[in-house]
């Protein structure tokens, strides 16, 4: 049997329409060479008897051998089932994707041309997030908290003569706020504010509002908006979609349950390792974020604190960028918003 080029992996609770989407669009909307090129894995976590299992039992037997369905009963989360990709996958190149996930004709068969042409890299790639405008994007998340969650969505910039930075506060945060009550400050190392005053003397003084367009005037270009711009390094990104190879994937922390904890602190794993974090113009993708009757699961915030505290601890407790513990910021954070009915 001839070996497929690409895995695409969706991990799976409850959600059957966005599996359709997702493995149908994977099909047709990439001109394979061959039928042979890409293999689908699907890891379902849904109850046993729940009718959407069946029906992805059975889009999946449809498809035949392109589609393998495996079974974790009883896991709650999306740790395990994104890992369990890797034990499975036979390509060199994995994507993985969120079950509700749909990317542009062909983005995926040249995620694996890029990958064949790059076959010792050991990083880790991301592409611009797209919301349902299908006009405005994130090419990472900052490395800030917010709501629970590690990672704000933000663009990367680069200036007239090269500088490539982040504007802070793209989205505000509780972190900030935080900060601001208790008189610390904090900011983000790809941010404005620590690049060279030699760097930054000359930039224009901008209102925040409207700072997109105003910037954009005067030549900052915002990266990741042509597909075929170059890779350029990000901080971390939201786990919708990544590529790396099979061989090059490093593993989440063990142990993490339910949902949270999986952003930034794989990104630190890799750089922790000296690989880095990429993104892949080219590598666009569309995240379906609403859903009639909200998610079909318990999103609690101690399981977020549990994860985060797992990773904390999987990664040896580094230091941030702003010198701090991360243990100690993952704490103030959480302590800082926690409401009494969470």
């Amino acid at each position: 049997m001839i070996s497929p080029r690409i895995t695409i992996g969706l991990a799976t609770f409850n959600d059957w329409e966005g599996v359709w989407a997702t493995v149908q669009s994977v099909f047709l909307h990439n001109d394979w060479d061959s039928p042979n090129d890409v293999e689908v894995i699907i890891v379902d976590t849904s109850p046993p008897g729940s009718e959407h299992r069946r029906l992805v039992q059975g889009l999946s037997a449809q498809h035949g051998g392109r589609v393998k369905y495996l079974s974790l009963e009883g896991v709650v989360g999306t740790t395990l089932p994104r890992d369990t990709i890797f034990q499975h996958a036979s390509a060199p190149t994995v994507v993985v994707m969120d079950c509700h996930v749909m990317c542009p004709p062909n983005t995926l068969k040249r995620a694996m041309e890029w990958f064949e042409a790059n076959p010792d890299t050991p990083h880790l790639y991301h592409g611009p997030m797209f919301y349902d405008s299908l006009t405005n994007y994130a090419v990472q998340v900052s490395d800030q908290f917010r709501g629970h969650m590690w990672g704000t969505w933000a663009r990367v910039r680069q200036s007239p003569n090269g500088v490539v930075f982040t504007v802070e506060g793209e989205e505000v945060t509780d972190e900030e706020r935080t900060r601001a009550k208790t008189g610390l400050t904090y900011r983000n190392h790809l941010t404005l504010a620590l690049l060279p005053e030699s760097e930054t003397a000359s930039w224009p003084r901008i209102p925040w509002e409207g700072h997109e367009a105003a910037l954009e005037a005067q030549g900052f270009k915002s990266l990741g908006g042509d597909l075929d711009d170059p890779p350029f390094e990000i901080c971390g990104m939201g786990m919708g979609l990544w590529a790396v190879r099979k061989d090059a994937w490093l593993g989440f922390a063990p142990g993490c349950t339910a949902f949270g904890g999986e952003e930034m602190s794989i990104h630190y794993k890799y750089r922790q390792a000296g690989h880095k974090v990429f993104c892949l113009p080219f590598l666009r993708w569309n995240h379906r974020f609403g859903r009639v009757g909200g998610a079909p699961y318990p999103i609690p915030v101690t399981g977020k604190i549990r994860n985060y505290m797992l990773w904390s601890k999987h990664l040896g407790n580094p230091r941030c960028p702003n010198g701090e513990l991360l243990q100690d910021r993952i704490m103030l954070h959480f302590h800082s918003t926690i409401t009494p009915d969470q």
